[in-house]
């Protein structure tokens, strides 16, 4: 087995000297984020595995649930912060699994709203004592207040990128 990578990660200090644009602690943050997403999404993943389900579908299953169950493919494409040709497959797959089910708007025929059928909510209702405990494991090592801490900051930079994505 072989150790575990520099926790936390830092970036190359030598390349502050080949390009003057490089700021190493912008560059730490975004390398630990990048680390620290995988890491969480690999150990979710296993979580949901022996329920046959991906971690984009589980969340599209707790987006309706929470929405009190129907939302557009536009409205989870939002939501996920992913193109709509990919909702488009993970929607094709939980209506395969029958828990989905996708209808006509009733007001604008071209559009479609999505709703979690009673086998979808069953399935999260199986899986999320299980999903929540590990999920809570997950991030342990922090205390609530620094957990609160890093939900604030998270918010704050996704606050920024989602402005500077407007402004494309």
């Amino acid at each position: 087995m072989q150790p575990p990578p520099e926790i936390p990660a830092r970036a190359d200090r030598e390349l502050e000297n080949e390009f003057p644009q490089v700021d190493s602690l912008a560059s730490d943050v975004v390398i630990n984020i990048w680390r620290t997403a995988a890491l969480l999404s690999e150990d979710l993943v296993r979580v949901l595995r022996p329920y046959s389900i991906t971690l984009t579908g589980f969340r599209v299953l707790m987006m309706l649930r929470v929405a009190g169950g129907t939302l557009s493919p536009a409205e989870i494409a939002a939501r996920l912060g992913s193109a709509r040709a990919t909702v488009t497959g993970v929607l094709d797959s939980l209506e395969k699994r029958r828990a989905v089910q996708r209808e006509p708007h009733p007001g604008d025929r071209r559009r479609l709203l999505v709703s979690i059928t009673d086998r979808g909510l069953e399935l999260l209702d199986a899986l999320l004592p299980t999903y929540f405990m590990h999920e809570r494991s997950a991030v342990a090592a922090l205390d609530s207040e620094r957990q609160e801490q890093l939900v604030d900051l998270l918010g704050a930079l996704q606050q920024s990128l989602y402005e500077r994505r407007s402004d494309d």
